[in-house]
């Protein structure tokens, strides 16, 4: 593939995905590398009870504290390189627990 044709197919593809993750019926997110949240969609947001902020979340935040610090190495692995992807079952820190009463995180 050339380079001029993984550009044009590079953007195609970051201009339809906040249109697929908007209409996904599951729960997503995108995280930057300090392991804050960059955009989510309408499923993820209710699941997880969070308002829109100007200030960034930490997706930790998120994980019920006696996972926090098995998920804030995991996050720190995958950035790193050490890790390609990891899976974590917790309890949600936020949200209605009526609609959530467990999350499991597939990360990549």
């Amino acid at each position: 593939m050339s380079a001029v044709a993984e550009v044009s197919r590079r953007r195609e593809v970051s201009k339809a995905l906040p249109l697929t993750l908007a209409n996904a019926p599951a729960g997503f997110a995108l995280i930057e590398s300090e392991g804050h949240l960059t955009a989510f969609n309408p499923v993820f947001q209710k699941l997880l009870g969070l308002e829109a902020r100007d200030e960034p979340v930490a997706v930790v935040t998120l994980i019920h504290p006696r996972d926090r610090s098995q998920a804030s190495r995991l996050i720190s692995e995958l950035f790193s390189g050490e890790r390609d992807s990891f899976y974590l079952d917790s309890e949600p820190a936020t949200g209605d627990h009526r609609l959530l009463r467990w999350t499991a995180w597939r990360v990549q």
